[in-house]
């Protein structure tokens, strides 16, 4: 059971027995014995540290009003195609769930934004495969666009359409690289 949690990422054994009913198919079992990579080989690969707990409640807000967030974008113009692509949630984009995504679905159908200019620049220098520039997101209501407050302070998961979302886009700027 060990090696299995070790397999799933999971801290906690518990998370683990879950799944202790579970066999692999042919298939799987020969992926199995060709070798995965470890817990902190997956994290390092993907830019995440320790894995964090599952988000057990998830409050989603109707946007009612104007509400600006930032998403780091490749592209400097909303008529870039790499614009466009950006604004769709990494589920769609054929993106293996990380970080929170792991152990929360829906979050992993929606688009990683930030309440501030800042933090979003942070990330995108810390991690710059991500984007190089950062989109100026001004939500309106009339788009039918959710959002919640997941994972780090100051990130917002929303959910919109792809076309929606880009006719919020109220300016692009690029990130500084230090």
């Amino acid at each position: 059971m060990r090696v299995l949690q070790e397999l799933m990422g999971h801290r906690d054994f518990k998370t683990t027995l879950i799944y202790a009913d579970y066999a692999p198919s042919e298939r799987e079992a020969e992926l199995g014995r060709a070798g995965l990579p470890s817990t902190a080989d997956r994290n390092i690969r993907q830019g995440i540290g320790p894995m964090r707990p599952p988000v057990i409640e998830l409050t989603a807000h109707a946007v009612v009003r104007e509400t600006v967030v930032f998403r780091i974008v490749r592209g400097a113009s909303p008529q870039d195609p790499e614009v466009v692509e950006g604004l769709h949630f990494n589920y769609r984009r054929g993106f293996d769930p990380r970080g929170i995504e792991v152990a929360n679905a829906l979050v992993h159908m929606g688009i990683s934004t930030y309440r501030a200019r800042p933090k979003a620049v942070g990330i995108a220098q810390r991690w710059p495969r991500i984007g190089d520039h950062i989109a100026e997101l001004r939500l309106r209501p009339e788009h039918g666009i959710w959002f919640a407050d997941t994972g780090e302070p100051g990130h917002v998961t929303v959910w919109g359409r792809p076309l929606q979302l880009l006719d919020c886009v109220a300016d692009i700027l690029p990130v500084d690289r230090p």
